[in-house]
């Protein structure tokens, strides 16, 4: 009986951006596919905290095993598909403009990672530009409100 519904909004908004920004769409709260998620007894209300993992399918990381599944719509699994539920345009905004705030940090995280060879690491810094870039256009929630999952 899980949905989107049932983690804490705050935390289901930024996963579901996380998973767009690095093209992963092979996630699923429902089926709980590539996703843990934890519950406090103290909270009043139940609600979970989700914790993506399995990047392996996204856009960000290009494995070359990668084929999109044929319902998802998508020709390439470098192609962003956004599965959040749907909020309003302050919402969205709001975790629009954290995710702006910590773009370098996510470079950072890249660049300095010791295993990645230099081209992979400029492939990856490029696909998230990509990212960025989209983000920061005027009618760019348009497009979340056009795409996002009512639950």
């Amino acid at each position: 009986n899980l949905t989107q519904r049932s983690i804490q909004p705050a935390i289901m908004d930024r996963l579901a951006l996380f998973n767009y920004m690095i093209g992963n769409y092979d996630w699923s709260i429902a089926g709980q596919h590539n996703i843990r998620i934890i519950r406090s007894q103290a909270d009043s209300l139940k609600l979970g905290i989700a914790f993506p993992y399995d990047f392996d399918w996204s856009g960000l990381v290009d494995a070359a095993y990668a084929i999109p599944a044929e319902n998802a719509g998508v020709k390439s699994v470098r192609e962003r598909v956004f599965l959040g539920m749907c909020r309003n345009r302050d919402t969205y905004q709001k975790d629009l403009e954290l995710f702006l705030s910590k773009k370098e940090e996510f470079y950072r995280v890249i660049n300095k990672f010791p295993f990645i060879d230099q081209k992979d690491k400029r492939d990856m810094t490029g696909y998230l530009d990509g990212f960025f870039d989209e983000i920061t256009r005027k009618d760019f929630i348009d497009t979340l409100l056009r795409t996002c999952k009512k639950f």
